[in-house]
């Protein structure tokens, strides 16, 4: 099975560039530890209306986000990148809808 689109959705009052920098996919099939992971991608780009869209566009050469095996599986973990120079206070949360995920296979 192929990931091939995520869609993950920031809200509260975080500013993207100002305090979050970036949003990482990694993905891990024993673990949801960071440690050891292998990074997807970054998505370093504005996000449209707090939308940061990950698709297989992003890489240029078409290939899928990931690709799951058969009787296998995989953590999806997302990372946020927070500016050194973030305003305190501000707070964000993350929502990935089952309608912006798109699974071929």
């Amino acid at each position: 099975m192929n990931l091939t689109w995520l869609n993950i959705t920031r809200m509260g009052s975080a500013v993207s560039g100002t305090d979050i920098v970036a949003v990482g996919l990694f993905n891990n099939s024993v673990t949801t530890d960071i440690i050891g992971s292998t990074l997807i991608r970054w998505n370093a780009s504005e996000p449209t209306n707090g939308v940061y869209i990950f698709n297989i566009s992003d890489d240029g050469i078409g290939a899928s986000i990931l690709n799951i095996s058969s009787g296998s599986r995989q953590h999806i973990i997302v990372v946020f990148n927070i500016s050194s120079g973030a305003t305190g206070g501000r707070a964000f949360g993350t929502n990935i809808a089952t309608a912006n995920m798109s699974l071929v296979g």
